[in-house]
């Protein structure tokens, strides 16, 4: 991981279109940390929790819902066979898994180095040749696919059609 590197939690952002037509997005977090507030806030009469769920329901689809789950689900899944590429620790894989899954607060959370060891990540100490070898690459790709140049594809298709 380069020292400037961040990684992303692992909680599937689920799009959709709300009653009123409108897009949205969310995640399983989303949904469970409203069922936790609910509960937090005092909440136990379960015709008040009855209400809570409908009115959640009623802004988000209830196979919205189960979608969501299942992304969260596949998120963890795919999370521990990729570690699992890297590390034969089986426990260690899902705990570090349900953490980029769960333990974040938001999906645009930046998890920097020092973060990622404290979970458990292995991550190389920085090697300076390497890290200049790498952007030697990232250069060259740079160049070769233009980055700096507004990609106009209609301009390419002109371009080869005249020729």
């Amino acid at each position: 991981m380069h020292p400037y590197g961040n990684l992303g939690p692992l909680d599937p952002q689920l799009s959709f279109i709300d009653i009123n037509g409108k897009p949205r997005t969310i995640s399983y977090e989303d949904i469970t940390k409203y069922v936790e507030f609910v509960k937090d806030i005092g909440i136990t009469d379960q015709e008040l929790i009855q209400k809570s769920f409908e009115k959640l329901t009623s802004e988000i689809p209830p196979t919205s819902i189960g979608f969501a789950k299942r992304s969260s689900q596949l998120g963890l899944t795919m999370g521990q066979k990729l570690l699992a590429t890297h590390m034969d620790d089986e426990n260690k894989t899902k705990v570090i898994s349900e953490t980029l899954n769960t333990k974040f607060y938001h999906h645009g959370y930046p998890l920097a180095r020092n973060e990622a060891k404290e979970i458990g990540l292995p991550i190389a100490k920085s090697n300076k040749k390497i890290e200049d070898l790498l952007w030697e690459i990232y250069e060259d790709f740079m160049d070769e696919m233009e980055f700096n140049n507004v990609f106009n594809p209609e301009a390419l298709i002109m371009e080869r059609i005249s020729k």
